[in-house]
């Protein structure tokens, strides 16, 4: 069953265009924040005011990258899952291993994502959600709801061992 599973590994390369300010869990501010923006771009829904409710139900859902990605479903007709209304989401987002609180103007912030099974072809998907992230700021200073704005500058496919780079990509 295994030697089916397919993985890809990619580095995000973010540069702050201005002072990025992020808390010690800096996962979960990027997790949060990075799936607000893949809803915003993936979600045919997104344009709706107001709280959006879940994918479950939604006439698209079986065709949405948003509804894929963030509330994953069982494949139809699968014995092992057959009981679960979600099962695990297939990206991870790895944020950096010494993370900092400050990143000031024209610095880096090195992500990894790891993409399983089919959402490896959403990656497209999670590069544009990534510019809008960008765009939109993320982060805050002193309580503050000051938001740094960052550009993807750079993903790069790192080998599945993650012992070099396969491929370079401009983001920009």
């Amino acid at each position: 069953m295994l030697e089916a599973l397919r993985l890809a590994r990619f580095s995000l390369v973010l540069r702050a265009e201005e002072e990025l300010w992020l808390p010690p869990y800096q996962g979960s501010t990027l997790r949060g924040g990075f799936g607000s923006a893949f809803r915003r771009v993936a979600c045919s829904r997104a344009a709706q005011r107001g709280p959006l409710p879940d994918c479950h139900g939604c006439a698209l859902g079986s065709v949405c990258p948003y509804a894929y990605v963030f509330e994953t479903a069982p494949t139809p007709g699968s014995q092992v899952l057959r009981k679960y209304r979600d099962v695990p989401r297939p990206f991870v987002l790895e944020p950096p291993l010494q993370p900092r609180g400050e990143y000031k103007a024209g610095e880096r912030l090195v992500l990894g994502l790891v993409l399983v099974g089919r959402g490896i072809d959403y990656l497209p998907y999670f590069v544009v959600a990534f510019r809008e992230l960008g765009k939109q700021g993320i982060g805050r200073r002193g309580g503050r709801s000051h938001r740094g704005r960052f550009a993807l500058e750079e993903v790069r496919a790192v080998e599945e061992a993650g012992a070099g780079e396969v491929g370079t990509a401009e983001a920009g």
